[in-house]
């Protein structure tokens, strides 16, 4: 069954203007992966008037920051879904575990060691220490880039986004591996450099972007994500608009930017962090809460990657990304009120 437009945003109309926004960007996602072709699949981006859910979402969690009837309230609720986020994603890629009793504490009262009185050391090498730590430095990443967001006159280059990764990995930058004969040695993870290694997705069945090409293809990501975050900054400035449509097109600038990131993967690890917190810029700028992916919806938020890769729709991983962030909104503003605040 055909879902109809929302009449209150005007969704018709505005997705033909999302759509010629849109153009150059298509146009540049296909003439960089071309060069890859052997790689990877190429995907074409579009956009799809028919997903009015994004809207949806988008009109619930506005209604939601609405209710906050303070504004400590509405900076206790902030802090927690922060740290909701940073923990979710962190968990997502397996560096540390912890249960969902010290999860909660850690959301409800910071990221402190003393906190953490239970945990799987899956990672030998992360002390309690080095988790709480990993998780200021993932929160200090952040706020780099949400004082970036605050800023209208500084351009997005390659040692801010070299600056973020190296605030999501400094702490957990050894690793146990082992070599060819089988013994345990550390491996160290490079900071501020682009990778020098193949890497793949999955189970070794997508080979990602080959490591020459990342320079090339990172200087021209970063050019098209200026463009794309300075459109969204101009047109958040309209206030004669709500913000819904503005917030639309934000999440599928999110989903843009999180894909393309992911299919250049320009560094040997810590990119799904990276890339979640860099596809969160548009949204910071409209007035929406960053990019929170539940740990427990791990495996829908891979194959969601892999379904907009495939179909080349940009709207797939949006809808999802929206989904994702309500419920973490619902769940940690659940936390503050159950907490008695």
């Amino acid at each position: 069954m055909r879902m109809q437009p929302m009449e209150d945003v005007e969704l018709n109309n505005y997705i033909e203007t999302v759509s010629n926004q849109y153009k150059q960007v298509l146009e540049y996602n296909e003439r960089i992966f071309n060069k890859n072709k052997n790689r990877f699949t190429i995907v074409k981006y579009t956009v799809n008037e028919e997903d009015v859910t994004i809207y949806k979402a988008i009109e619930e969690m506005h209604t939601l920051l609405k209710t906050y009837e303070t504004q400590e309230e509405e900076n206790i609720i902030t802090a927690f879904y922060t740290r909701y986020a940073l923990i979710n994603s962190t968990l997502i890629e397996d560096t540390f575990r912890v249960d969902e009793k010290v999860k909660h504490k850690l959301i409800k009262c910071g990221f402190n060691a003393s906190l953490i009185d239970r945990f799987s050391a899956e990672n030998a090498l992360m002390s309690k220490d080095q988790i709480a730590q990993h998780l200021v430095d993932m929160d200090g990443a952040l706020k780099l880039l949400i004082k970036w967001a605050k800023n209208t006159d500084t351009k997005i280059d390659e040692d801010f986004i070299k600056e973020i990764h190296y605030l999501v990995i400094k702490t957990n930058r050894f690793e146990k591996s082992k070599d060819d004969t089988g013994k345990e040695v550390i491996a160290v993870k490079a900071i501020r450099k682009w990778r020098n290694m193949t890497v793949y997705f999955g189970d070794f069945d997508v080979v990602l972007t080959f490591f020459k090409h990342v320079p090339e293809l990172m200087m021209t990501f970063i050019h098209w994500m200026n463009v794309i975050v300075n459109e969204v900054k101009n047109r958040s400035k309209d206030t004669t608009q709500s913000r819904l449509p503005h917030a639309y097109c934000a999440y599928l600038c999110a989903a843009f930017i999180h894909n393309t990131f992911m299919e250049i993967h320009p560094f040997s690890d810590g990119n799904g962090r990276t890339g979640r917190i860099l596809a969160s810029l548009p949204l910071v700028i409209v007035g929406f809460p960053v990019i929170s992916i539940r740990s427990s919806s791990k495996e829908k938020y891979l194959q969601k990657i892999r379904q907009s890769q495939e179909e080349g729709k940009l709207s797939v991983l949006a809808e999802f990304l929206a989904a994702e962030s309500l419920a973490s909104l619902q769940e940690s503003t659940n936390m503050y009120y159950s907490s008695g605040a």
